[in-house]
């Protein structure tokens, strides 16, 4: 039989569960609880674990915490700790146990349970820390477990993205090969349509299958740098060659290029370097006017090379400067222009491969300036050859 006792008003209300097999015992424990618990604090008592079990299902209000007996007649607490666990997950439980018995209370804590308490040696103070501490604990063990489980959730979420990415570049890369080689087919058999009235539509179709391609590419390559798969290799190589190399598919018409005339020689990743660099030109390229001209120069520091990227663009404002180069990020004035904002988040990644940083200048209307910084690493050596 169960009976509910009220306590005098604290700070917020509790509900206990009270099991001990011992009336005198419990009411101790009931009494020491009513000189200390909140206001409006319910207890209900019970004296077996058949009947706690039952008190706990049919519970309209969720317990907070139960004060267990662990010797009762029916069943241990090491036993009864996780059926009770079973039926109210977040429930927290102080065994309640006499010093001959603590190993067995050791193996309660080992079942679920939060705290123990041995009989006549805790203060009424020390009876209601114990029930506070055990709810804390037991709040902190959910918080945990959730956190776990949305970690796990979020590395199969991960891992399905990259898989979907792999598959989506290898079966991509197929039909845009198809397509590409059937309109070389076509123009080769047919040069008056490439030549004549369909040059613009091939025009279109070539310049469609290079943004699907490069794309893909950039998808693939930010697939890798997040996985821990882009391997730095770096070697000592010209940095000019490098830039012609990383221009050289842009009309050689659209730039000017200035700064160091002799080889420039840097120790880093030729391959990643050129990548950041094509990016860059590709964006200040895509960004200015049909006509204008994108200015490349190379200047040689102390402390670093510097590649300077300069457009006749609409520029960007502080707030668009201040997000450059977040992962898909893309300022609606610019969202009639083609793009997914992975150019310069990888530009800016590689460059922090090298040590380096991508620094933006611009005003409004005025165009952008990227300084692309690559500092000079012990082995490095600048000069003229």
């Amino acid at each position: 039989m169960s009976r509910a006792l009220a306590f005098p008003e604290r700070d917020k209300s509790l509900h206990l569960l009270v099991v001990d097999d011992q009336d005198f015992d419990r009411a101790m424990i009931c009494a020491r609880l009513r000189e200390v618990a909140p206001a409006d604090t319910m207890i209900v008592e019970c004296k077996c674990g058949e009947e706690a079990l039952s008190i706990i299902k049919n519970s309209a209000i969720p317990f907070d915490c139960v004060l267990l007996d662990m010797n009762l007649p029916d069943i241990h607490g090491a036993q009864l700790t996780p059926m009770i666990l079973a039926l109210q997950k977040n429930l927290s439980i102080v065994m309640i146990t006499v010093e001959a018995d603590m190993d067995k209370a050791l193996s309660c804590l080992k079942a679920g349970a939060q705290d123990f308490l041995i009989k006549g040696e805790y203060s009424n103070a020390g009876l209601y820390r114990a029930v506070r501490y055990a709810m804390e604990r037991q709040t902190a063990a959910m918080e945990n477990i959730r956190l776990i489980a949305e970690l796990a959730h979020e590395r199969e979420v991960s891992a399905m993205q990259k898989d979907f990415i792999h598959l989506v570049s290898h079966e991509f890369r197929t039909p845009l090969a198809i397509i590409s080689g059937a309109m070389q087919m076509l123009a080769a058999k047919a040069p008056e349509l490439k030549n004549g009235a369909g040059a613009a539509q091939f025009a279109k179709v070539d310049a469609a299958i290079s943004r699907l391609v490069g794309l893909l590419d950039n998808v693939l390559r930010l697939s890798q740098v997040e996985e821990g798969k882009e391997i730095f290799v770096p070697v000592m190589f010209d940095m000019r060659e490098a830039l012609q190399l990383a221009t050289e598919s842009f009309d050689a018409q659209r730039l000017s290029v200035e700064g160091a005339s002799n080889s420039v020689h840097y120790f880093g990743d030729q391959r990643l370097v050129e990548y950041a660099i094509h990016n860059v030109v590709g964006n200040a390229l895509k960004y200015s006017p049909a006509d204008a001209k994108v200015a490349l120069a190379i200047f040689i520091f102390p402390h670093a090379i510097e590649v300077v990227v300069s457009d006749k663009g609409t520029g960007m404002s502080p707030e668009m400067i201040a997000r450059a180069g977040e992962k898909f990020h893309r300022d609606k004035k610019t969202s009639h222009i083609e793009g997914t904002g992975l150019g310069i988040h990888l530009a800016k990644r590689f460059m922090e491969f090298h040590g380096g940083s991508l620094i933006f200048e611009s005003e409004h209307g005025l165009g952008t300036t990227v300084r692309m910084v690559f500092p000079y690493e012990a082995s490095a050596l600048v000069g003229a050859s």
